[in-house]
């Protein structure tokens, strides 16, 4: 009796481990049914991103707009008379140069030695000032041809004309930074309202 009893108590402790041993499958076929409604949420998503991807297709058609304005903005007339001025010379047009000044003291001749002495081609603005009635323009270091002058600065005085038109009254060599710092201070002496204008 005593045998059958243990027996019977190992069976039913068996049987009690066999028992706990399937609930944790039971488990796992629970979590394996929550996996399906996953991909269900992650559908919805997949539709909203959809509408995002056209808008960003929209977003560079309005740049491209913008771009094609940028260019239509153009600079100061001083600084454009200033320009024309310089490049007349250097190409030796005289009557073109002689044509945007008011003064006398401009000659063809005086022209065309500035040009034998300085690479006139390579001229350009580099400081621009607009006062109320008179601006100045400071170019770049212009290289001499030959001599012993490296090159000088150039000053182009200017005074506004009819019809809001600027023509140049006169011109001076400027030898060294100095000399630069000179004529803008007696410039701005004279207009101490003057603004600097973007060359």
């Amino acid at each position: 009796m005593y045998r059958e009893i243990c027996l019977v108590l190992v069976v039913a402790l068996l049987l009690g481990g066999c028992v706990r041993k399937q609930t944790p499958p039971q488990a796992k076929t629970a979590k394996t049914q929550q996996t399906p409604a996953g991909p269900l949420k992650t559908a919805a998503p997949k539709t909203t991103k959809a509408p995002q991807t056209s808008k960003s297709v929209e977003t560079p058609k309005p740049s491209t707009s913008s771009t094609a304005t940028a260019p239509v903005e153009a600079g100061h007339p001083i600084v454009a008379v200033a320009r024309q001025f310089l490049h007349a010379v250097g190409a030796g047009d005289a009557g073109r140069a002689i044509a945007l000044c008011t003064s006398d003291k401009v000659t063809a001749q005086g022209l065309a030695q500035m040009n034998l002495a300085f690479q006139m081609d390579q001229a350009d603005v580099t400081q621009a000032w607009l006062g109320a009635k008179r601006a100045a323009v400071i170019t770049n270091f212009i290289p001499t041809k030959q001599g012993s002058v490296a090159g000088a600065w150039w000053s182009l005085s200017l005074v506004a004309a009819e019809e809001g038109r600027w023509r140049i009254s006169e011109m001076s060599f400027l030898p060294d930074e100095s000399t630069v710092e000179k004529y803008l201070a007696a410039f701005r002496a004279a207009e101490p309202n003057a603004k600097s204008i973007e060359p």
